[in-house]
């Protein structure tokens, strides 16, 4: 389940998570019915916004019935129930950013498909990011990185997350690195030979290649940028988008240099910031 806008750092601070955990149980044994109580209710509360793992587990080891269940499977009740009862926890206004709602899913799969709309598709059809020959826009970024952070952290934590292509991809596109290309791509919106910086940089000739030869074209791209992820390596990336920047001033430097290298220099401290590190 997802209680949505409402930080779940915030609701610690205030000392109100113990509370929501409680409503959270007797919201849920309540809807459950057939008596299940909120002893028999396990709740882990985690960031995004704040992510409730329910498992109902009767004390009396008997299994959950049938009937209970079926009152519990992603039906609206229990979200409705849920939202009227954290709305009346003390504190939760000052850990709330809006209006709370919440919505449930029993699997990953059936979460995917509530964050994976068919208009969400459609988007993704025609950004290419199921063909694989995505448009490097902004707009394209977005689509995809929000589609992949609501998979992440609303579904994959789901039964069957460790197991779904789409968690995998999640993993991927939701990390610093692929952030910070999205970021960029988003500052940049002149830009428009991303996909080129996926490959080793081209080697340029005359004064240029002697400026960069001491870094091997290979080093030189977004897929290296930012791939280790401690700070030695993120302040290297900083020095070499830096020396680019340079050499793209020099005779022999390819088209697509001088563009290139602010691609690359915010793209590298963006990765640097994220995994915070300091100069």
């Amino acid at each position: 389940m997802t209680v949505e806008n409402v930080n779940y750092q915030q609701l610690v601070q205030v000392g109100a998570a113990d509370d929501f955990k409680k409503a959270v149980k007797t919201a849920v044994a309540k809807e459950a019915g057939d008596g299940i109580t909120s002893d028999d209710v396990l709740v882990q509360l985690s960031a995004g916004s704040v992510m409730a793992k329910v498992t109902v587990k009767p004390k009396s080891g008997k299994p959950v019935s049938s009937l209970a269940k079926s009152k519990l499977h992603g039906k609206k009740a229990v979200s409705d129930a849920v939202v009227s009862g954290v709305s009346a926890v003390a504190g939760i206004k000052k850990a709330s950013t809006g209006s709370i709602t919440a919505f449930t899913w029993a699997t990953c799969a059936e979460c995917g498909k509530a964050i994976v709309t068919p208009a969400v598709q459609t988007k993704f059809s025609t950004c290419g990011i199921t063909t694989g020959n995505m448009k490097t826009t902004c707009d394209c970024f977005t689509v995809m990185t929000t589609a992949y952070v609501g998979l992440q952290e609303k579904c994959c934590p789901l039964e069957g997350g460790d197991v779904e292509k789409d968690c995998h991809m999640a993993k991927i596109f939701t990390s610093p690195q692929y952030r910070c290309v999205s970021k960029a791509a988003c500052a940049f919106p002149g830009f428009t030979r991303i996909n080129d910086l996926f490959k080793p940089f081209p080697a340029g000739s005359g004064e240029y290649a002697k400026c960069m030869r001491k870094h091997n074209p290979a080093s030189v791209t977004l897929m290296a940028f930012g791939e280790d992820t401690t700070c030695a390596p993120l302040q290297r990336d900083r020095d070499v988008a830096e020396d680019l920047k340079g050499c793209c001033t020099k005779q022999g430097a390819p088209s697509i240099c001088a563009d290139a290298a602010k691609f690359f220099a915010f793209q590298a401290k963006c990765a640097y910031d994220e995994y915070k590190c300091k100069p």
